[in-house]
C-alpha cells in the first residue's frame, strides 16, 4: 500500500470517528435533557407526596404514590447509567480519534520526509550533470 493511500486511508477514518463523535455528543445531550425532565418529575412527585403526607392523607394512596415515586427514581438511575455508558463510549471513541490524528500525522512527516529525500536526490543529480559538463567543458578548454 503507498503511502498516499494510506494517508487517505487514515484521513477517511479520522473524518468518521468526527462524525460518531458528534452523534455521541447529541445522544448525550438528549439523555442529559431526559434525565432532567425525569428529576423535574421526580421532584415535583416528592414534593406533592410529602404534601399529602401532612395532611394526612390514607395509607393506602400515600404507599400507591410513593410506588410511582420510586419508579420514577429507578427510571433517573437508569438514564443516568445511559449517561455514563454514552460518556464511556464517547471517552473510546475520542481517544480512537486521538491515535488517528497521531497516525495521520506520522504519515503525512513520513510523506515529508520522503519528498524531501527524493528533492535532495534530485538536486544532487542536477549538480553532478552541471559538475560533469563543467569538467568536460574545462577538459576541452585547456587542450
Amino acid at each position: 500500500m503507498s503511502w498516499a493511500r494510506l494517508y487517505r486511508y487514515r484521513v477517511q477514518v479520522e473524518e468518521a470517528l468526527r462524525m460518531e463523535l458528534a452523534e455521541l455528543d447529541r445522544a448525550v445531550q438528549k439523555v442529559h435533557e431526559v434525565r432532567a425532565q425525569w428529576q423535574r418529575i421526580s421532584d415535583d412527585d416528592a414534593d406533592r407526596l410529602l404534601t399529602e403526607a401532612r395532611r394526612g392523607v390514607e395509607a393506602g394512596l400515600a404507599h400507591g404514590w410513593l410506588g410511582e415515586w420510586n419508579a420514577i427514581q429507578m427510571t433517573v438511575t437508569n438514564v443516568d447509567r445511559a449517561v455514563a455508558a454514552a460518556m464511556d463510549r464517547r471517552t473510546k471513541k475520542q481517544a480512537e480519534l486521538m491515535e488517528a490524528v497521531r497516525d495521520r500525522r506520522k504519515i503525512e512527516l513520513v510523506m515529508k520526509r520522503a519528498a524531501d529525500r527524493k528533492q535532495q536526490i534530485q538536486r544532487r543529480l542536477e549538480q553532478r550533470m552541471l559538475d560533469d559538463l563543467a569538467g568536460h567543458r574545462w577538459a576541452r578548454d585547456s587542450s
